[in-house]
């Protein structure tokens, strides 16, 4: 999913490099912030923009890119899904498409729901070893 923001900035003529990006993805998966966008908007404007002269063009890419991502923090539930199902729209191949649809949306947003709700218990309480896993689609 972040791919495309990160080609967001690139075509904001901001000089990111693929060892910037890694650099970003690997401070997520280290979980260095929490799970609110302006912490990630700290984040990413500090592993990708490496000269302060492009901060305009990071802000601008960043805003074109999460357009109200913002909003759907204080959103209706509803407002929030229509949101991400307009994105899966986009991100997603036919072949995922047909299997979300196939499980049916209320299913998928049930075990995403139970997935957070496991990551977000301390490491001795998880039932699972290893990194938590996202559901499988069937």
């Amino acid at each position: 999913m972040l791919i495309d923001f990160f080609f967001t900035l690139k075509d904001a003529k901001i000089p990111v490099s693929i060892k910037e990006f890694l650099c970003l993805l690997e401070a997520l998966e280290k979980n260095v912030i929490g799970q609110s966008l302006d912490d990630f908007y700290y984040l990413a404007r500090l592993t990708m923009v490496k000269d302060e002269a492009h901060f305009d063009k990071f802000d601008q890419a960043f805003s074109l890119y999460f357009k109200g991502l913002q909003a759907i923090n204080t959103a209706t539930p509803e407002v929030a899904m229509e949101w991400l199902l307009k994105r899966l729209e986009k991100e997603l191949s036919p072949e995922e498409k047909a299997k979300i649809e196939k499980m049916g949306y209320d299913n998928l947003f049930k075990r995403l729901e139970d997935t957070h709700r496991r990551q977000k218990q301390p490491a001795h309480r998880r039932q699972s070893v290893g990194k938590p896993r996202l559901p499988r689609l069937r």
